[in-house]
């Protein structure tokens, strides 16, 4: 307790000093009232630490010593004096029950403090984002408050999840309508008028009741809708319900979902290792992986960015295929030109190393570095590689390959 009453001693010796102060020759009526305000704000701290000070004393006779045991504390100190200073206090702490409660008299205008919502939100979202189930349902309380400062598709996702997280009053809560949301009133008008797709885009609205959500799920179903065939296979794939989940993926496929395909081909090798894999072809093809590679090409074909840098890796090695870098080369600069910037530099650079026509070393660097810059750690390693050995019309570099050593972090442990 030697902290807290040096503390204590200190506020009662600055406001003894406030009356040695000299304001002779200067205007009386301002002095008075500077000093006064002086006055007042050492004397609300004074007061401030001798709670504090009272509160810490007892605390040393129950032999309460760690953080969360004297948050714990002083919140039941806070809650039986209505006290805002001291709720603050054990909010400092950490104790996530004290935020949610200082939370809660932000918002609610409690414990003396002045209103102050956006704090409040703040304090519960960071709280429901660490799996508290009571913050989380507390933003559905929130939100009822304050509709302004968050919507009712947030309020429905934390509400799902304290529901998720064994809160049986969110569970109940899940039963009952959330306020729709502009953006859902207006798909429930283009609903209305015929638009096509539109029932699977009510299916993602969160602030719609889940049976209603389902029911547009089905519809989208009945349309033959592709992501809503693809959600579905991907829940039962993701159950390891292989043979149920393929036709739902390949009814996804058919209707152009690229990320179908990838899910397609999990459910049809039924966890065998993909022909692709980055140490080469697994040790057992099977008649599974020339179907994988049927997908990726349908990926590609789709415009889908990882179905266009497998396939580029495909061509690359010869994996399944004879090997032909031009179609590499084609397949990955779709997906460089689309913005990828971490697998497709990294194989353009992989081709350039090892082709002998001249400028091709500079080339394999410039595009070695720009995966390497996006965290490409094979990247980083064959730049590395490059500058301990040289490539070409590249010299040896150590600074630059101890730098790239660093950067890839392979001496970490």
């Amino acid at each position: 307790m030697e902290l807290e009453e040096l503390c204590l001693q200190k506020g009662k010796a600055d406001e003894g000093l406030i009356g040695l102060y000299d304001f002779e020759g200067e205007d009386s009526s301002s002095i008075e009232e500077e000093l006064a305000k002086e006055i007042s704000i050492r004397q609300d701290e004074l007061r401030r630490l001798e709670k504090a000070h009272e509160v810490y004393a007892g605390f040393a006779k129950d032999g309460i010593e760690t953080p969360k045991e004297r948050g714990k504390a002083i919140l039941e100190v806070a809650k039986r004096r209505n006290d805002g200073k001291l709720l603050e206090e054990a909010a400092s702490h950490g104790l996530s029950e004290a935020r949610i409660e200082l939370a809660k008299a932000l918002y609610l205008g409690k414990y003396g403090l002045a209103k102050n919502p956006h704090d409040a939100l703040s304090i519960l979202i960071e709280e429901a984002d660490r799996d508290n189930a009571k913050a989380a349902y507390e933003i559905v309380k929130f939100q009822a408050k304050y509709p302004d400062l968050i919507g009712s598709d947030a309020a429905y996702k934390y509400c799902k999840k304290a529901a998720k997280l064994g809160l049986a009053v969110a569970k109940k809560r899940l039963e009952k309508p959330f306020e729709e949301s502009n953006q859902t009133k207006a798909l429930k008008e283009r609903l209305a008028k015929g638009e096509e797709g539109i029932n699977y885009l009510l299916y993602l609205r969160q602030d719609l009741p889940l049976k209603q959500r389902q029911q547009y799920l089905l519809a989208a179903l009945e349309e033959g809708d592709g992501r809503a065939n693809y959600d579905i296979g991907k829940g039962l794939l993701d159950a390891k319900e292989y043979e149920l989940a393929i036709p739902y993926l390949e009814k996804s496929v058919e209707k152009g979902v690229g990320e179908a395909c990838f899910a397609l081909a999990d459910a049809k090798l039924k966890g065998a290792p993909h022909y692709y894999k980055s140490g080469g072809l697994p040790m057992v093809l099977t008649k599974a992986h020339k179907e994988e590679l049927a997908l990726m090409e349908k990926a590609a074909e789709l415009g889908n960015i990882r179905g266009l840098c497998i396939m580029g890796r495909t061509y690359a090695r010869g994996l399944l295929v004879k090997k032909d870098t031009k179609k590499a080369m084609a397949y990955l600069k779709k997906a460089y030109d689309q913005g990828e910037r971490v697998d497709s530099p990294r194989l353009i650079g992989e081709i350039y190393r090892y082709d002998m026509a001249d400028g091709t070393a500079k080339k394999a660097v410039e595009f070695y570095k720009i995966a390497a810059d996006h965290g490409n750690v094979s990247a980083m390693l064959g730049l590395m590689d490059i500058y301990s050995l040289g490539l070409r019309e590249i010299k040896p570099n150590p600074k630059k390959a101890a730098y790239y050593r660093y950067l890839s972090g392979v001496d970490d442990f």
